[in-house]
């Protein structure tokens, strides 16, 4: 099992959170999504993705073209 890890800017609910879930689910290869909200204002959220044969680019593309841009 592959893992990849995001820092993404503006997920800050738990509609959010649903969102991305959702949009990174359909994916091929992803088979668990998780994401830590940030502890305080101005801290990016985590994005851990599990699974077999994961793109990165593809994973980042969808973060962005939901609205919340990934930092480094």
């Amino acid at each position: 099992m592959q893992t990849e890890r995001f820092s993404a800017q503006k997920i800050k609910c738990a509609g959010c959170v649903g969102n991305v879930r959702k949009r990174l689910l359909s994916l091929p290869g992803v088979d668990t999504v998780e994401v830590v909200l940030p502890a305080a204002a101005g801290q990016e959220s985590i994005v851990t993705v599990q699974g077999t044969g994961l793109s990165r680019e593809d994973i980042g593309r969808c973060l962005v073209e939901l609205g919340y841009p990934v930092v480094g």
